[in-house]
């Protein structure tokens, strides 16, 4: 089966319902038109100029991302800006840019669900509700809550940056892809003894030191690159389902950008 960039798109909403996403998010497709045939997709984490470049030099027709390329209305689109310079670089390649952000957050079947399978943790539910009013809230939800069996101190759990005695036993561990300072509240009104996210803050570190629970910061990198094997995982069973011959393509150049020296 041929497909198109709208077949694809479709794809992806109706196992990332776009409902889940945030108000101030922007997930969908970014630069592109509906039309154009498909049969070659990247997938990243995010659009920089080094991966769409890529993506263009092996005549991908779609890359699909789980940061979106605009987040803000726009004034004006200078191709000397390094925003224009990749939007001029996919339009004149044929290259299509989508985003499933904060909904591929929320899905319960996404990364936050994904990443609590990696630390096998048992009876997993949302750490917050779904959006309101969204007409398929079964499993979905910012973050998510779980048992670690057996529990163990904090030192087994984490080998990264930490806040929280070394010897604090946990048992229930709340997680979130992404940036995790919104969720702090939530975390502390659940009975996790730690959250797991990245960019946590210093004045949220103080106040989970103060009651005597725990912080795990494994960067916004390292909690959401399993978003790619994900993406890829959930297409790759669409496609042999449905007959579609696209290719997919994991990127392979993406990195943490923090270097510690």
């Amino acid at each position: 089966m041929r497909a198109t960039v709208g077949d694809i798109i479709g794809i992806i909403n109706r196992l990332i319902p776009p409902e889940l996403a945030e108000p101030w998010d922007n997930c969908g497709l970014q630069v592109g038109r509906m039309d154009w045939p498909v049969h070659r997709i990247w997938i990243a984490l995010d659009p920089m100029p080094a991966v769409v470049a890529a993506a263009c030099r092996d005549h991908a027709q779609l890359l699909v991302c789980h940061h979106p390329l605009m987040f803000n209305p726009l004034k004006r689109l200078d191709f000397a800006t390094p925003l224009g310079a990749i939007v001029q670089m996919a339009a004149q390649n044929g290259l299509a840019i989508f985003a499933a952000h904060t909904n591929l957050d929320k899905a319960a079947e996404g990364i936050n669900t994904a990443l609590a399978r990696r630390l096998e943790l048992s009876t997993v539910e949302p750490l917050t509700a779904a959006a309101p009013g969204c007409q398929s809230a079964a499993g979905h939800g910012l973050g998510r809550l779980g048992k670690l069996v057996p529990s163990r101190p904090l030192r087994h759990l984490a080998l990264v940056k930490m806040v929280g005695r070394p010897d604090l036993e946990v048992g229930a561990v709340a997680i979130c892809s992404g940036s995790g300072g919104g969720v702090v509240s939530d975390f502390l009104l659940s009975p996790a003894q730690v959250l797991v996210s990245g960019d946590l803050r210093y004045h949220d570190a103080r106040t989970v030191e103060a009651v005597d629970r725990a912080l795990v910061d494994i960067g916004h990198f390292g909690s959401e690159r399993i978003a790619i094997d994900l993406l890829k995982t959930m297409l790759d069973r669409e496609f042999a389902q449905m007959g579609i011959g696209a290719d997919l393509v994991a990127c392979p150049l993406e990195q943490e950008p923090f270097v510690v020296l």
